[in-house]
């Protein structure tokens, strides 16, 4: 495009100079590669005919001048239309070459199998029996025990057993017991004398896993005590607050006939604190009147004392008199006072003993 676009303008150049100036014929330069020059060329030479040149003269006269013959016209080249410019394309980025993939690591040897473990064994459900000896509420021991077989984790109920004519005094008889039951384990109870023992025994190892005691149990909170009982041995978790729950005994209910038999209560003495009361304020009364009768004295002897002292001075009170004179008449108020206060305890007093 750049080639083409060159040989145009050198072609529009030529043109210019031939029309201006009158200059001798001279061939267009042609650039070596221009296929449309070259195309317009053979068209000019096929449509227009070449004129035959005319006779150049041969003999010269001397002493004429030279003229020289005018230049041949030259036929105005033709351009093709000018095609206009694309703009031009940005510039790509230099595509990368293709990054080898990474090398693969060589094979490393085969690891060693860890051991195979055996599976644990599954989780064994035990069969637990109930045996309760003992007559005295047996009934009521064995249904909290059963009440506590039926939530404990990992067991299920097996039958109840009944108790032996002669009651088993070791472990080895009570897992016979339990075996003969078909019990993997057995939650043995005897209820003697206010005295609940429960205790749990592995069948197969014939010996007492855990057991639990308790003293004055009455018979009627017996089926409480064995679920509480229970519930510390088979669940460590702790049974619902419904199980070993005690309730208050019922009101007994007492005959109407007895009531109505029975004397009405005597009413409460309405002079029973008249008299404590008279003589507690009558005692006060008492002790307010001595005191008042000791500041009395002492103010009858301070007010002496100072009398005489004015007397012996001829008329005069010294320092140490006035002081005398001055506690003898403050003795006197506070025995007024308490004569006062104890006058009215004493009438206190009497009108609480005689009024009310």
């Amino acid at each position: 495009m750049m080639k083409r676009i060159a040989g145009c303008a050198f072609a529009a150049l030529l043109l210019a100079q031939g029309a201006t100036a009158q200059e001798p014929d001279l061939a267009p330069l042609v650039p070596p590669k221009a296929p449309w020059l070259k195309k317009n060329q053979k068209k000019k030479k096929s449509a227009v005919k070449k004129k035959p040149s005319a006779p150049q003269a041969t003999d010269t006269k001397p002493g004429a001048p030279y003229v020289a013959s005018p230049p041949p016209v030259t036929p105005p080249l033709e351009l093709p239309p000018l095609e206009p410019l694309k703009p031009a394309e940005p510039a790509r980025p230099p595509v990368e070459a293709a990054k080898p993939p990474p090398a693969q690591p060589p094979p490393e040897a085969a690891l060693p199998l860890p051991p195979l473990v055996p599976l644990a064994p599954a989780i064994q459900v035990s069969a637990l029996g109930v045996i309760v000896q003992g007559d005295t509420a047996a009934g009521a021991v064995t249904d909290g025990l059963r009440n506590v077989v039926k939530i404990a984790p990992l067991t299920r109920p097996a039958p109840t057993l009944a108790p032996p004519a002669q009651p088993c005094a070791d472990d080895a008889c009570l897992a016979s017991l339990g075996a003969a039951g078909n019990a993997d384990e057995l939650l043995a109870a005897t209820y003697e004398k206010g005295t609940l023992r429960v205790k749990l025994v592995d069948v197969k190892a014939k010996k007492t896993i855990a057991e639990a005691e308790e003293n004055s149990v009455a018979p009627e909170i017996a089926k409480a005590w064995a679920e509480r009982l229970g519930c510390k041995l088979l669940v460590p978790a702790g049974c619902p607050a419904s199980y070993g729950k005690i309730e208050p005994p019922a009101p007994v209910a007492v005959p109407a006939a007895a009531v109505a038999a029975a004397p009405p209560a005597p009413p409460p003495s309405r002079r029973s604190w008249k008299k404590p009361t008279a003589f507690a304020v009558l005692g006060v009364g008492a002790a307010v009147a001595a005191t008042g009768l000791y500041f009395g004295a002492k103010s009858h002897s301070d007010l002496n004392s100072a009398e005489s002292a004015f007397q012996s001075n001829g008329g005069a009170y010294r320092t140490g008199d006035l002081s005398t004179l001055n506690s003898g008449n403050s003795a006197a108020r506070t025995a007024n006072v308490l004569f006062g206060v104890a006058g009215g305890l004493l009438a206190a007093s009497a009108l609480i003993a005689f009024a009310f």
